[in-house]
């Protein structure tokens, strides 16, 4: 999700001319690197039941990807394995990929955090679990987790600090390691949240740097104005191609979403009916008449009370051109269910499509 006011500095539409936030609310001041596709770990496919990202029930009844935007797939998929890890738990190396972290979303109540839920949203630095955390990272020499608690944390960054948070001690609960390690960054509040996730993805995809378009500072919306940002450009539907992005605005409240499109395809007749035969009545009656875009969609998804379903992952959503329906076969976050078809009336995931980007 997107949100107004972001913790240590202001969420609002980046301006090459905002300056960087000072050092006695932020990070102290570093170098804030684009990562270097090519150094990223080699793509990561499986990740068992936790990614819960193109489900094995909607894969198979995927179209095949044309070979065109086989190159920045590859980026995608580089980049959301760097948000997985791995990480050392006793000498074996586990996969977990990023919760979902956003100020003054739920996640403040489960880690404990004091917000002030007026304008602006801050982030109490002297809070002893803040405190803690620093320390923790301080001691580890892992990166100063400022960026993590804010939701707008680097692949290095969350991996670092969640780490040292292992290394501490701090991994417990039910579950298997990929779950207590999800769970453990949902209690000290860290993670990255959609706009964040999204605009690095989209510049890895295009192979832009922050700078080549007009500067993006950590924990701003780069898309809350795109229809007036020069460096964006409005697309199709049916002309969306990897790397492109998904602006969707949450009906009657003041908090959005960013995705980043992986593939989009168009249904054969015999791939609708194989989502009808696995899906059923719904799913049949959404396909009818068409064209049916499909689209694989990366986000930082919302994980409504800690459900190991948020985070970083890829769903699935479709477009039917002839009656302007959206549908998703994703999970619902509320209740930790299997992946199921939904047909969702107002737009993507439910949401209003505020309008489809991509960089210039």
């Amino acid at each position: 999700m997107t949100q107004p006011v972001d913790s240590a500095f202001r969420r609002i539409p980046s301006d090459p001319s905002d300056s960087a936030p000072s050092t006695a609310t932020a990070a102290p001041a570093r170098s804030f690197r684009d990562l270097d596709v090519d150094s990223l770990p080699a793509p990561v496919t499986d990740y068992g039941p936790y990614l819960r990202s193109a489900p094995a029930r909607a894969t198979a009844a995927a179209p095949q990807e044309p070979a065109a935007g086989a190159a920045a797939r590859a980026k995608l998929d580089a980049y959301r394995s760097a948000y997985a890890g791995p990480y050392n738990v006793a000498g074996q190396s586990v996969l977990a990929p990023t919760q979902f972290r956003m100020v003054g979303g739920h996640n403040d109540g489960s880690a404990g955090y004091p917000v002030d839920r007026r304008a602006p949203r801050t982030l109490n630095f002297n809070d002893p679990q803040v405190r803690s955390l620093r320390a923790i990272c301080a001691r580890a020499n892992a990166p100063d987790p400022t960026h993590c608690l804010m939701g707008c944390a680097s692949p290095r960054e969350i991996v670092g600090v969640t780490q040292a948070l292992i290394d501490a001690g701090e991994l417990r609960g039910p579950g298997d390691l990929p779950t207590q390690i999800k769970a453990m960054q949902w209690r000290h509040g860290i993670g990255v949240d959609c706009t964040d996730y999204v605009i690095g993805a989209a510049l890895q995809a295009t192979g832009k740097s922050r700078a080549d378009v007009g500067g993006v500072m950590p924990g701003t919306d780069y898309f809350a104005n795109a229809d007036q940002n020069p460096h964006l450009r409005r697309v199709g539907i049916a002309d969306a191609r990897p790397g492109d992005v998904f602006c969707l605005d949450d009906p009657g409240k003041d908090v959005g979403h960013r995705t980043v499109v992986y593939s989009r395809t168009e249904c054969s007749p015999s791939q609708a009916s194989e989502l009808a035969r696995q899906y059923g009545r719904g799913a049949a009656d959404f396909l009818k008449g068409g064209p049916v875009q499909f689209f694989l969609v990366d986000s930082s998804w919302g994980a409504g009370d800690g459900s190991s379903y948020g985070g970083v992952a890829r769903n699935t959503w479709l477009y039917n051109a002839s009656t302007s329906q959206w549908a998703q076969i994703a999970p619902d976050v509320t209740t930790s269910s299997p992946p199921s078809f939904s047909v969702t009336p107002n737009g993507p995931k439910d949401d209003l499509l505020h309008g489809l980007y991509r960089i210039k």
